[in-house]
């Protein structure tokens, strides 16, 4: 419980390789990087990562000559941004405190 609200707030990315799953995940794993949430379904190979880790996976993807898309992102840093954009709702929320 407590480390699902801890990758809530730092926020994580789901995604999915296509290619050889296995050495992709064990190459990932060596390099020290936090896989959780495996899945496997019609080839591809399913996990989850921290954000802030997602772009050092690039290199072990060219190493083994797979692919990775991500497929959904989650928690507060995502809803941030998202909220941020919109000009409007910081406004609106400042101007209610007020």
């Amino acid at each position: 419980m407590l480390d699902q609200f801890a990758h809530y707030i730092i926020g994580y990315a789901e995604f999915e390789v296509y290619g050889d799953v296995s050495r992709f995940f064990t190459l990932a794993a060596k390099k020290g990087m936090r896989l959780w949430g495996f899945s496997k379904k019609n080839g591809k190979g399913y996990a989850k990562i921290n954000a802030n880790q997602y772009k050092e996976l690039r290199p072990i993807s060219k190493r083994c000559g797979v692919k990775t898309k991500c497929v959904h992102k989650n928690g507060i840093p995502f809803i941030l941004k998202k909220i941020l954009k919109r000009k409007g709702i910081p406004l609106g929320a400042l101007l209610f405190i007020i």
